[in-house]
């Protein structure tokens, strides 16, 4: 992560830095949600888990919302707006949570999570394909160091195919 976002070492409080943090953060607590959803015992579906998820969720993302003093009077109502509201509750936390949580059921908290090394690339990809952006030396770097640490937790299943 640190490879990746480049923080400036003289001014580290910069909101590009603490932005890029509470990413990593949300990244951290994901991850430990998924392994916390594995050791709980419990007969709801995974259905009701992600509602309830969902629920708690925005409680506490509305909570520090008001904390920060953001008015809900300040939004910009667009069919733009309101297209990626439907498609991001819809969409990509509904179904996708419900997608993931059946793969989290089969495959583990470790394996599902593999998933997020590739997060990074296909954003770069994208944003080199549709924005002309063009990768640095340290999204290189970084993309090693996501690819030696996916080598690393995968180096018996890696070694198993080439047997």
């Amino acid at each position: 992560m640190v490879v990746l976002s480049n923080p400036d070492p003289g001014n580290l409080a910069d909101s590009r830095t603490v932005s890029l943090l509470l990413i990593f953060l949300a990244a951290c607590a994901f991850a430990l949600g998924s392994v916390l959803t594995r050791r709980i015992e419990t007969e709801l579906p995974i259905e009701t888990m992600e509602a309830w998820s969902m629920l708690i969720g925005a409680a506490v993302m509305h909570g520090v919302s008001v904390g920060l003093a953001e008015s809900a009077g300040e939004i910009q109502w667009s069919s733009e707006a309101v297209g990626a509201l439907l498609y991001l509750s819809v969409v990509a936390s509904a179904v996708g949570f419900l997608i993931y949580f059946d793969l989290l059921a089969r495959l583990g908290p470790i394996e599902i999570n593999l998933v997020s090394y590739a997060a990074p690339i296909a954003a770069a990809v994208t944003g080199l394909v549709v924005l002309g952006e063009r990768p640095t030396v340290a999204t290189v770097a970084g993309f090693v160091c996501i690819l030696a640490g996916f080598a690393l937790l995968k180096r018996e299943a890696i070694s198993e195919q080439f047997r």
